[in-house]
């Protein structure tokens, strides 16, 4: 009998071929066969194929990186409890690590060959229909991969628990008779422990090559590198926050320049009143955007006429040193792992210094020179006439973040993400833009009003990939067709 019924009519458009809506009785033979398995090692797979088939959004990071690690413990609880041998938790302790560092690091190619082993070894563990299972593990929604989720997690932990002879019964279920298991477990630890004496030696003979190996291939960030997409993300919203407060024209301590203000609103195509709310929410999110932009370009122009500076001078440097490296794996090792490997090393650690320490002093001559155009520049639109205020010393902080991040952070990933700012009038894409205080079912009916701050993702021109993301563009949006239509009525009156 198969897991799932090839019969069934679709009943809506879209193709998938097996939908939840019309569920048969046959279709949950599969949840039958995860639930009373008796197999760790199943559950072991099971586990990276369903968070595989599980997008990741802000909530669901840090509970992936959880579950992984309670899998890690089982298993080493496994080692412990002696129902496993120390070479087999390595195993699948490495297995845990390498799919989360390749989810987490974006290496698409690696993480696509993991898979294919483990649903594999499903299949040599009794699962029949693989391509079925996994297109149906595709369509489930989000709390269902949780509840099985849940499933696989806690039947590892019951099977962690056991103990070591109803556990090696649990794993080896064809031999359910006690004395043959005693027998065995004895013959096993008699090997186990040659076996770890040879282990040991070959580890120490292999310890410095491994160490050096992975070093040098593995191209990811360890959860505590502050270029992890984790943390990148986080110190982006930092950014945004600062440039958020810096831009501010609302209240009795703004003064703005009417005429200079609706040219640059119609610069970026916005047809606003620039003296309502509305009109200076959109007339500060422009000014962020011309705030970036002016840096960037600022940034750019300094580096050229001051190419001998130590920063220019490295990322030059850098660039002739990765086109010699690449031209010479190409010509002599391109075979050599660690030799490919070696270019996109260089560019990786240089640029993630940089991003860490490049600007560090306030009176560094690119900071001082970019601050003065930016000042000068803004205080065209808008004039802050509070005593108090300290511009000077505000957006030093905002130009050093900037230049790190679009120069050197962004530079030191595997794959370069790029960055994008959607001009007004824009469709809008919530896989790509969020917009504070507007729900994502509301987003049809929308576009874009101006965009403050841009998408950072690696593109894909063929399919859009939430993996690819680094950080979504921020947006003010407005109706699609105005008609007289408020922003407010837009994203609240439902669909006809």
């Amino acid at each position: 009998m198969s897991f799932f019924s090839r019969t069934r009519q679709e009943t809506s458009s879209d193709n998938a071929l097996y939908k939840l809506e019309t569920v048969r009785d046959e279709d949950w033979d599969i949840l039958v066969w995860i639930s009373s398995q008796m197999k760790w090692e199943i559950y072991a797979y099971l586990f990276i194929v369903i968070w595989n088939k599980t997008e990741f959004g802000e909530d669901r990071l840090l509970e992936f990186k959880e579950e992984t690690m309670s899998m890690v413990r089982y298993v080493r609880k496994l080692n412990k409890n002696m129902c496993i041998d120390d070479r087999k938790a390595k195993k699948y302790i490495n297995l845990f690590i390498d799919y989360r560092d390749y989810r987490l690091g974006k290496y698409f190619t690696e993480k696509k060959k993991l898979i294919t082993s483990v649903l594999n070894e499903l299949e040599t563990h009794g699962l029949k229909d693989k391509s079925g299972f996994y297109e149906q593990l595709k369509v489930l929604p989000m709390k269902q991969k949780k509840k099985l989720r849940d499933i696989v997690i806690d039947r590892m932990k019951v099977l962690s628990d056991m103990t070591p002879y109803n556990d090696k019964s649990l794993m080896n279920s064809e031999k359910n008779d006690k004395s043959n298991l005693k027998d065995e477990l004895n013959a096993l630890k008699n090997e186990k422990d040659s076996l770890c004496e040879q282990i040991f030696e070959l580890q120490k003979e292999n310890s410095k090559y491994q160490a050096a190996h992975g070093n040098l291939t593995n191209l990811g960030f360890s959860d505590e590198d502050p270029n992890n997409i984790f943390w990148l993300n986080k110190d982006i919203k930092d950014l945004q926050d600062l440039l958020g407060d810096f831009t501010l024209v609302s209240g009795p301590e703004y003064e703005i320049d009417v005429t200079n203000c609706n040219e640059l609103l119609s610069f970026y195509k916005c047809n606003v009143e620039v003296e309502s709310q509305h009109g200076k929410q959109i007339l500060s999110a422009a000014l962020q955007r011309l705030t970036i932009e002016t840096i960037i370009v600022e940034a750019k122009n300094f580096f050229l006429t001051n190419s001998l500076t130590i920063e220019a001078n490295l990322v030059t440097k850098t660039k002739e040193i990765v086109d010699l490296t690449n031209s010479f794996t190409k010509d002599y090792a391109e075979d050599d792992e660690i030799a490919k490997a070696i270019p996109t090393k260089i560019r990786q650690q240089v640029h993630s210094m940089l991003g860490s320490y490049a600007f560090s002093y306030d009176e560094h001559p690119l900071l001082k020179k970019i601050s003065e155009i930016v000042l000068e520049k803004l205080n065209q639109y808008r004039i802050v006439i509070d005593d108090d205020s300290d511009e000077d010393n505000e957006i030093i902080p905002i130009i050093r973040k900037i230049v790190q991040l679009f120069f050197y952070r962004l530079e030191a990933h595997p794959i370069i993400p790029k960055y994008h700012f959607y001009e007004n009038g824009t469709e809008i894409n919530p896989l790509f833009m969020e917009s504070a205080g507007t729900k994502s079912k509301d987003m049809k009916k929308l576009k874009v009003e101006i965009c403050s701050f841009p998408v950072i993702a690696i593109f894909d021109t063929i399919n859009d990939k939430s993996d690819n993301i680094f950080s979504k563009a921020l947006i003010i949006p407005k109706p699609k067709s105005y008609n007289n239509t408020s922003l407010e009525t837009a994203v609240t009156t439902p669909n006809e």
